[in-house]
């Protein structure tokens, strides 16, 4: 599946060197509802870094992912 490719893409590049960079915030359209959010992070590696995206949201009852992608530089 696209989720387990993805997945697996990711771990192909070896566990962080260092802990991750995440900036970011959550928003809410009405006082307590409908939040989402857009968070950023960058992920260092032993020969490359590579950038997270991540936006989120709680339509009715549960968080879900929107939208991720991972963008992996080419190697140092």
């Amino acid at each position: 599946s696209a989720q387990q490719d993805f997945f697996a893409e990711i771990a192909k590049l070896g566990p962080p060197a260092g802990a991750i960079d995440v900036q970011g915030d959550i928003e809410f359209n009405s006082q307590f509802f409908e939040p989402h959010g857009n968070f950023h992070g960058r992920i260092n590696y032993p020969a490359r870094y590579a950038d997270i995206n991540l936006l989120i949201s709680h339509p009715v009852g549960r968080w879900q992912i929107d939208e991720v992608t991972f963008l992996p530089q080419r190697e140092r």
